[in-house]
């Protein structure tokens, strides 16, 4: 059974993560993508072969997103990362979904997914569907095994 003071500090770190991960996202800066020039007529095609474009239009490339302020989004991750493996039980379906943190470009669409995961992973620890399996929340504490070794004796 998982003791009480655990159970506020896991819920504690869901709450600083939370916390911290919407004011990065909050920091996030859009530097809109770059304008390119489409390319003009190629002349290194086969003999009586040219390509013409009639659209000379400017070409935006894809916005990027970056972190403004001191902020450190590995170790977000990496926290993010560690907490999940404590609360989600070993036996449940959706804990490597879950718990595996993203490796595309956009930091912005990343962050909120992150967000939005462990904010549903607070609630159900809150309303207490994560706490079956005490396998998944790490070594028992004394407050755990003092019981266990009364009714043993």
């Amino acid at each position: 059974m998982l003791t009480s003071n655990n159970f506020k500090r896991y819920l504690a770190q869901f709450n600083e993560l939370i916390a911290e991960g919407e004011a990065m996202y909050k920091a996030i800066k859009v530097i809109p993508g770059e304008f390119s020039q489409p390319r003009s007529p190629s002349f290194d095609q086969p003999p009586g072969i040219f390509v013409i474009s009639f659209d000379d239009s400017p070409i935006q490339g894809p916005d990027r997103y970056v972190l403004d302020g001191n902020y450190d989004w590995e170790k977000w991750q990496t926290n993010y990362k560690l907490l999940l493996e404590q609360v989600i039980p070993l036996t449940s379906s959706q804990r490597t979904s879950l718990i595996e943190v993203s490796s595309g470009s956009n930091l912005k669409t990343n962050l909120e997914t992150h967000l939005s995961k462990l904010k549903a992973v607070k609630e159900n620890y809150e309303k207490g569907w994560l706490i079956s399996s005490q396998s998944a929340l790490g070594s028992f504490s004394l407050e755990d095994v003092i019981p266990i070794l009364h009714e043993v004796a």
